[in-house]
């Protein structure tokens, strides 16, 4: 019987799950690859919990424990299950144009930190920058900072609170 990709990536975060729970000795972690959603998704609260680094655990097993887990959630927000798409409300996308990278946020807020800002006066062009994104961003809240640091560099923080899900941050 063919395996769909979701399919695939939800087993192998139940693999990574349960491997994790022994090799840290985390009790009433069993599941099953067809377990609920809701299952594994606390399963991996309670496991995440101690494979952190600052908790104790390894920097490999975190990452792969969340590498797991983004696949698993990517797919079945791309899936077109109701429940899913429930999930995935506030799933961001931005997009660095002077790295041309792409970054997925999963939640309905992020906060974003400017490091190593070299002019003060730098803040304005920052604030009209972010004004004027604002509607397309679909934000509900906002706020930034700027804080000057030892280094007499100054770094900026912005928060942001979407109305609804899919925005493309570029």
């Amino acid at each position: 019987m063919a395996s769909s990709a979701l399919q695939l990536a939800k087993r192998a975060l139940v693999r990574v799950l349960l491997a994790l729970a022994h090799v840290y000795n985390i009790a009433g972690v069993s599941l099953k690859r067809d377990s609920a959603d809701a299952l594994l998704e606390s399963a991996f609260r309670k496991v995440v919990k101690r494979v952190h680094p600052d908790k104790g655990g390894k920097t490999a097993h975190a990452q792969e424990l969340q590498a797991a887990r983004d696949k698993w959630m990517g797919l079945r927000c791309s899936s077109d299950a109701g429940s899913a798409q429930q999930q995935c409300a506030g799933t961001v996308v931005a997009t660095s144009s002077q790295h041309k990278k792409t970054f997925r946020i999963r939640s309905l807020a992020v906060m974003l930190t400017y490091s190593g800002v070299k002019h003060q006066s730098t803040w304005r062009r920052f604030l009209r920058f972010i004004r004027s994104h604002l509607p397309s961003w679909l934000c509900q809240y906002w706020c930034a900072t700027m804080e000057g640091a030892e280094s007499e560099d100054f770094h900026f923080h912005l928060m942001l609170q979407f109305w609804s899900p899919q925005r493309v941050l570029t």
